[in-house]
């Protein structure tokens, strides 16, 4: 099954019934290119994005890896705006 242009496996009536109550669903384990060992996949439903195969991230968060890259790219667009921005000192004011 494809949904929004990713492969999503088949989900059954269980993995339907674990997304409903606990937001996403183990499908199995796979191991990447460049990883080392294999990792437990897990199906989430994102509000946003639909459903999406992810990891378990670090401390045990299981989050939709599409609204995580979109929120580091507004902190660093923000960041970088902040940093462009001239300061008091550097205008001279005190």
């Amino acid at each position: 099954m494809e949904v929004n242009g990713r492969f999503i496996p088949s989900l059954n009536l269980l993995h339907r019934i674990q997304i409903f109550l606990f937001g996403y669903a183990y499908i199995g384990d796979l191991c990447a290119a460049g990883w080392r060992a294999y990792n437990p996949m897990y199906v989430v439903r994102c509000d946003r994005h639909g459903f999406v195969v992810t990891y378990e991230h670090k401390w045990g968060y299981i989050d939709c890896p599409l609204c995580m890259t979109d929120q580091r790219m507004r902190e660093k667009k923000r960041d970088d705006e902040t940093l462009s921005r001239p300061s008091a000192t550097t205008l001279g004011v005190d």
